[in-house]
């Protein structure tokens, strides 16, 4: 089953290894979205500005169930 993965890494990321679409928020320190995907598929590139280091990754659809746009500030709760 997917699940949230929070990590920090500039320019952008790879979905190679990954088996299902996923979706990426962009985060700047204040955990504001400055930028979204929307079902990234495996094995693809996707790049962003390196002044942003926070990488949220969440199972496909999160984006659309969850209402996030840019601009939302994501509150992160810990398990």
């Amino acid at each position: 089953k997917p699940y949230p993965l929070l990590l920090r890494t500039r320019f952008g990321i790879h979905t190679f290894g990954v088996m299902l679409p996923i979706d990426i928020l962009i985060l700047d320190e204040q955990y504001r979205v400055v930028r979204l995907k929307k079902s990234l598929l495996p094995q693809r590139l996707f790049f962003w500005l390196p002044r942003w280091s926070i990488v949220l990754e969440l199972p496909q659809h999160t984006i659309d169930q969850k209402h996030i746009q840019t601009g939302d500030r994501i509150h992160l709760v810990y398990h």
